[in-house]
């Protein structure tokens, strides 16, 4: 399920790490928050190499952008907000991602699936997606909305909205880490 809660506690680390080293706050981006938890579900579902979609895709392949930049940090395990935002500091390329200049918005996601198997009863998938420029995301939360196909994936109670109008192939960028 998505916990606002410990998403905005991840906003919050991501944006503490970036003072301390002088740059300027993320921005909450509601579309790449959705985009992010769309990765998480998928994560959660199959695990592919890393930053790999299902479909054998880069991360990336539906963010739309003609200039700026993009940027992915994925975790699985860790159980709150706290312990996945330092084992990001705490990993060299997820920690450039983190503090980059080049980004200024960010959008997060997580799915916990139940598992008997692990101590908290739970495993915790999360999901930083990183802005720069123009990339945005084709998705959406919708509450409103019924899922349906094509255009609507149904994440773990949280309905995610491919807008029509965006659906478009990226055109260039840069992505980091």
């Amino acid at each position: 399920a998505y916990d606002k809660a410990q998403v905005l506690k991840v906003l919050k680390k991501t944006n503490e790490y970036r003072q301390a080293v002088g740059k300027p706050p993320l921005e909450w981006d509601e579309k790449l928050a959705a985009y992010a938890q769309m990765r998480s579900q998928e994560i959660a579902e199959k695990y592919n190499p890393p930053h790999k979609r299902p479909d054998g895709k880069d991360w990336s392949s539906e963010i739309i952008m003609t200039y700026g930049a993009i940027g992915e940090n994925i975790a699985a395990g860790q159980g709150n907000a706290e312990e996945v935002s330092l084992g990001w500091k705490n990993s060299p390329g997820h920690y450039r991602n983190m503090i980059s200049g080049n980004f200024s918005r960010i959008g997060i996601g997580l799915v916990r699936v139940p598992n008997a198997s692990d101590p908290q009863g739970y495993t915790y998938y999360w999901t930083q997606t990183f802005g720069g420029g123009n990339a945005k995301s084709p998705y959406t939360f919708d509450e409103n909305r019924k899922p349906k196909e094509p255009d609507v994936i149904n994440i773990l109670g949280n309905n995610i909205v491919l807008l029509e109008e965006n659906k478009l192939d990226i055109q260039g960028g840069e992505e980091v880490a």
